[in-house]
């Protein structure tokens, strides 16, 4: 019988779900309004600017020459020749052609305008408001205003300084249209916007629930999966079932994949050299324990050192002792395929891991690790560094801790840079049988001179030429 999927998960989509989508909506729909009336009041303002160039340019073609004023109570102003006052033909033309109010001022004084009182008549000789006087006339800069006051009635206006030919203002072109109009026009536009985006809103919250019972499971198999990711379990594979999924979830699913290969190169390789670094390499050790308990499979390791690694750092510098990390990582990366892996132990430390060897077999695999490391020329700024290492090499336990099999190795590293480095040892001389003198049957592991089931070719370290 398939198990019920609990109410409460659904209440709990229901708010996940509708309450976020519920305030995106008013946020997405108060962004477009803000926007769009942004946008309508940026067309305006291009749009009252242009009546104003168009205004100015109109008179003074049919009127050239200077503005002046003739009496100052009737302020009669003329434009060179002609008497301007009751001349209303051009920005009667220009309101009929564009539906927007013009008015012609001589200092802060209408001398032409189009709009009436409601009476009907022209408000010529009416003042201009104070803050445009201030604004404009006196700054002789150009205004727009989104909403300021003409005789009573709000306006969406543009003001533009008039010149004379010596550079001096002597009045202002305006160009406007009433707010009540604008904002009516912003709301026709808005209203369908706005009931779209509800449609949308709503289908968009129905289809969530139309696949919530399949969602519901995926997205706790996507849970324990980036659970299993927060103990540092990277090898976990997410179910096909969600990555064939071909929706937002399935999305997610190869997201999560392509964010755990690259938690695992941040968490798992060390940066400069691509190895598995120390955290990640006891996590595999660990592995391949696990695996050992159950298949049997025995494992081994070995803890290894560039020798004289120090000297290398010393006579040419820390990037030279970086580019030997990388070189020598380099060889081993290619030694361990297919065999088990390396980590970056710490510092010019490595420990490689041999997850389906006995000692003897690692053994002879470190034995030709160090036969290619010794063979290795590394170029740096025309110079040829050659180098060596030293190897202690134990069986891996699967029923100890990692710890212990791990110091075992180190010992035995240790008294591989005690007897002359360049070497791997497997068997310690207290761990002989006293009567062969071997551990593990490999004759040739033997260092006879101590009992110490070893090799080398007598090379210490870093080869002095090099230095």
């Amino acid at each position: 019988m398939k198990k019920k999927i609990s109410g409460s998960l659904y209440g709990t989509m229901l708010r996940m779900v509708m309450l976020p989508m519920a305030v995106l909506g008013i946020l997405v729909t108060l962004f477009c309004v803000h926007q769009y009336t942004k946008i309508i009041h940026s067309e305006v303002e291009a749009s009252l600017e242009n009546v104003c160039n168009l205004t100015l340019t109109a008179i003074d073609t049919w009127y050239p020459g200077d503005y002046t004023l003739e009496g100052d109570e009737q302020k009669t102003v003329r434009k060179g020749d002609t008497v301007l006052n009751g001349h209303f033909q051009i920005i009667d033309k220009v309101k009929e052609a564009t539906g927007i109010d013009v008015t012609l001022f001589y200092y802060d004084t209408r001398i032409l305008t189009t709009i009436a009182d409601e009476n009907g008549s022209r408000i010529i000789g009416t003042g201009c408001n104070a803050l445009v006087l201030q604004d404009v006339y006196e700054t002789g800069t150009p205004k727009f205003y989104e909403d300021i006051d003409v005789m009573g009635q709000r306006y969406f206006s543009y003001y533009k300084p008039v010149f004379n030919s010596d550079g001096s203002v002597v009045g202002m072109v305006f160009a406007g249209k009433p707010s009540q109009e604008i904002a009516e026009k912003i709301r026709y536009l808005l209203i369908p916007t706005v009931l779209i985006m509800i449609a949308i809103l709503t289908i968009a919250t129905y289809i969530c629930f139309q696949w919530a019972h399949g969602a519901i499971v995926h997205i706790q198999v996507i849970q324990r999966f980036l659970e299993s990711m927060s103990e540092g379990k990277f090898s976990q594979k997410i179910p096909s079932m969600i990555s064939r999924r071909n929706d937002e979830i399935g999305r997610m699913g190869k997201s999560v994949v392509q964010m755990q290969n690259s938690f695992r190169n941040l968490v798992e390789r060390d940066v400069l050299t691509g190895l598995n670094n120390r955290r990640f390499g006891i996590v595999k050790l660990e592995e391949t324990q696990e695996r050992a308990k159950i298949t049997g499979m025995p494992f081994a390791i070995a803890l290894g050192d560039i020798d004289f690694f120090k000297t290398v750092n010393d006579t040419y510098g820390h990037d030279c002792g970086d580019l030997v990390l990388k070189e020598v990582s380099a060889l081993m990366r290619r030694h361990m395929s297919g065999k088990g892996f390396a980590v970056r132990w710490g510092g010019e430390e490595f420990l490689l891991v041999y997850t389906k060897a006995r000692l003897k077999e690692a053994s002879e695999a470190v034995e030709e690790i160090l036969q290619e490391i010794r063979e290795l020329a590394i170029s740096y700024e025309g110079r040829i560094v050659r180098l060596t290492m030293s190897f202690g090499v134990t069986q891996g336990e699967a029923f100890e801790h990692h710890d212990d099999f791990i110091r075992a190795a180190d010992r035995k590293l240790y008294y591989a840079k005690r007897h002359g480095r360049n070497r791997a040892v497997s068997v310690l001389p207290e761990e002989t049988d006293g009567a062969s003198g071997k551990a593990d049957g490999s004759a040739e592991n033997d260092l006879s001179a101590q009992g110490v089931q070893t090799k080398g070719d007598g090379l210490n370290g870093v080869e002095a030429a090099s230095l």
